[in-house]
């Protein structure tokens, strides 16, 4: 059986996981094949100040989060802690665990840099506990030299 691991990062990971609860929902073919690997998700919510922050260096990051906000998928208020958006994940999230979703909607590998700073580094319901890179920061941690190899090992 094919697999999609969906790698993601930051706010990705929590758009990742809605459009994956999306299509559970929706009984998309591909959605029993999924898994996650998460790099510093924003789960939980995120420092706004430091997120803009971020943005103002990443100006790749503002293209894209300005592409998913057209599409009404998140704004930057929707990391705020205890946002509509992130509750709403957090009680569709529960729910499909409960269905028996637990492969798809609980991430393989959530990675953290000790040097976080941007999002609240807590775990996300049944998500494995973190595992923490040391000597990464928040954009670090998705392209250093150990990236490959972790992503590597979760695609055999």
């Amino acid at each position: 059986m094919t697999k999609v691991t969906v790698i993601a990062h930051s706010p990705g990971a929590p758009v990742s996981r809605r459009a994956l609860l999306d299509a559970i929902r929706n009984q998309a073919s591909w959605a029993g094949k999924t898994r996650l690997q998460l790099f510093a998700p924003a789960h939980i919510g995120a420092y706004l100040n430091k997120v803009r922050k971020e943005l103002g260096i990443a100006s790749r990051l503002i293209a894209s989060l300005t592409a998913l906000t057209k599409f009404g998928v998140l704004s930057l208020d929707g990391l705020e802690p205890g946002s509509p958006f992130l509750t709403q994940l957090m009680e569709d999230s529960s729910k499909e665990l409960a269905n028996g979703w637990d492969a798809q909607v609980k991430a393989r590998q959530v990675i953290f840099g000790d040097g976080e700073n941007v999002v609240m580094v807590q775990r996300f319901l049944e998500d494995p506990p973190h595992t923490v890179w040391p000597g990464h920061g928040h954009c670090s941690v998705c392209r250093c030299d150990k990236t490959a190899p972790a992503i590597a090992s979760y695609l055999a």
